[in-house]
């Protein structure tokens, strides 16, 4: 069984059939000064969240405004792509993103959306059933990290090759 919620880096929540957002980024690609800029932003965003005075609710809210501030952040310095690896940029490598993403693994999920970047990638996708029942509360999903796994092991062994 797959956990619907963990945390890494930033919260991810996985709710079973949900529609995901996603950003893959080729390893490298962010500076490690500012990976550290990243960690105190969070961490001082987390101190101000556990020292407000205010209601369950406003601090959900708080919680998503600062995690949307972190992708952002993030976003900004991987679209600007004025460090590390930009092998994406290379239309060979590109095609081969967008054979996996369209093709290899279609049968995995729904793509509504995606952009293949310098050196990252944006999707937005929902799981497909694995088995589907008559009843939708019964239904599973292929697991978000099936998908993920799928995806970039395998593009990252045939860019390797190429």
């Amino acid at each position: 069984m797959t956990k619907p919620y963990y945390h890494r880096n930033l919260p991810h929540w996985h709710p079973p059939g949900a529609a995901i957002f996603l950003t893959c980024r080729l390893f490298g690609s962010l500076p490690e000064k500012v990976v550290l800029q990243l960690k105190e932003t969070k961490r001082l965003f987390e101190r101000e969240i556990t020292q407000a005075r205010v209601s369950p609710t406003e601090i959900a809210e708080l919680k998503l405004k600062h995690h949307k501030r972190l992708f952002a952040k993030i976003d900004a310095v991987l679209d600007r792509a004025a460090f590390g690896p930009r092998w994406l940029e290379n239309s060979g490598l590109a095609t081969l993103i967008e054979d996996v993403l369209l093709q290899r693994y279609a049968d995995l999920y729904s793509l509504w959306a995606y952009v293949v970047m310098t050196n990252h990638i944006h999707l937005l996708l929902r799981p497909k059933l694995t088995s589907p029942r008559p009843e939708p509360r019964t239904d599973s999903f292929v697991p978000l990290s099936v998908i993920t796994k799928s995806i970039k092991g395998y593009s990252a062994r045939e860019a390797n090759r190429v």
